[in-house]
């Protein structure tokens, strides 16, 4: 399991509690060849994840990389709980390596050793949070070539103007309004608002086609999905429909534990759900039906198990956790991946050395698999549903999902 056995290897002995507490206990000089050690590991082949396995939901928790530097390593574990109890799987940034590459690459002279000391050791306590949820299964963790603030080749932002002029046109910049006032600094007038952020799902979609077995979006405001089907827009045929909306779910949300999301895993109700979550994305292509049809399928398929599951939120397993709210779950597809309309393909934007050959590999493999549709690489979005107060229920399909 990377990265906790590069930790086992460098030291010794098996990862742990006191893990932390022996890094914090390195000398300077022992500090910078840890790092470096890391730093090597996590550009390897062995240290990507597993691939998804046909009909697995499996979202990377971290998409939204800038929010995760934000939020700090204890929201990021809120975050994978939270997912964890409605998805069989996810993927999330391993803490430990996406630290080190923050040292490697600081301006000037980077940290001074005790910094260096302190930060590892405070991303090694991470890691003990994240283990119960790693060694289940449940969690894979990313090495830093997989996220945008660290992989090579990616488009470097610019004002497209072709992109611009649909971006507003479409609407959207209205929709975000302030939602990322900071991030268009470059450009501090109302046309650029967003778009920035625009251009950072522009770098998500690339990697998710960079490692297309590896990554799958997690959408976290309402309007992310709406900005990857911008994005994936053919010129051709602008009403063609790129990113599919199958189903869609209120669910509430609590405050849990690993421990308690390993609990409620392990109820019948949601094992029923996660075997229905497969089915319906095993069984649904569609280059060959239409998104209505998808629909329905998907709906028929998911919304028994989802009311069972509703159900089981009023019994005692969930009496001693706090609910935090409703989140508005969909489930849903990408397609035309390999057809983003700006400048050239994604696929043109491909990672160097190691990460290259992974990347190479992966594409390979996608494509072998014999359809290239949108199930290929599902998504899931996850928002605050507008009516908080409301039960859990199923969105009949009929409106919007999002």
């Amino acid at each position: 399991m990377f990265p906790y056995e590069v930790l086992e290897a460098w030291f010794g002995t098996d990862f742990g509690p006191a893990t932390p507490e022996d890094i914090s206990r390195l000398s300077g000089p022992q500090c910078v060849d840890l790092a470096e050690h890391l730093r090597g590991a996590a550009r390897t082949p062995t240290a990507l994840p597993r691939a998804t396995r046909p009909g697995e939901l499996r979202p990377n928790v971290t998409t939204m990389r800038a929010l995760d530097l934000a939020w700090g390593p204890n929201n990021l574990m809120d975050r994978v709980c939270t997912l964890l109890t409605y998805a069989r799987a996810a993927t999330a940034f391993d803490p430990l390596t996406f630290t080190v590459e923050e040292w490697a690459t600081a301006p000037g002279s980077g940290w001074d050793p005790a910094e260096l000391r302190e930060v590892l050791a405070g991303a090694a306590g991470a890691l003990v949070e994240l283990y119960p949820l790693v060694a289940s299964g449940a969690l894979d963790l990313l090495p830093p070539a997989t996220c945008r603030d660290f992989a090579d080749g990616l488009p470097a932002f610019e004002v497209d103007s072709e992109l611009l002029r649909r971006y507003s046109e479409s609407g959207l910049s209205d929709a975000i309004g302030d939602f990322n006032r900071d991030l268009g600094g470059r450009h501090p007038t109302g046309r650029f608002r967003g778009y920035q952020h625009l251009w950072e799902i522009r770098q998500d979609l690339a990697l998710v086609e960079r490692y297309p077995q590896i990554l799958q979006p997690l959408f976290v405001a309402g309007f992310d999905a709406d900005l990857a089907g911008l994005l994936l827009e053919r010129p051709t045929s602008p009403s063609e429909d790129h990113v599919a909306a199958l189903a869609g779910f209120r669910f509430p949300t609590y405050q849990v534990t690993a421990r308690k999301v390993a609990e409620l895993r392990g109820l019948d109700e949601f094992q029923s759900w996660f075997q229905a979550l497969s089915v319906a994305l095993l069984n649904v292509d569609l280059s060959a039906q239409t998104v209505r049809d998808a629909q329905a399928f998907v709906h028929d398929t998911l919304t028994g198990p989802a009311q069972v599951l509703m159900k089981s939120f009023e019994s005692h397993a969930w009496r001693e956790v706090r609910r935090t709210g409703v989140e508005r779950l969909v489930v849903g597809a990408l397609t035309g991946l390999a057809s983003v309309s700006v400048g050239a393909t994604l696929t043109t934007s491909v990672a160097t050395g190691a990460a290259s050959a992974a990347a190479g590999t992966a594409w390979s493999g996608f494509r072998a698999r014999g359809r290239k549709t949108s199930l290929d690489v599902p998504f899931l979005s996850m928002r605050p549903d507008p009516d908080g107060s409301a039960k859990p229920a199923v969105i009949l399909p009929t409106g919007p999902l999002f």
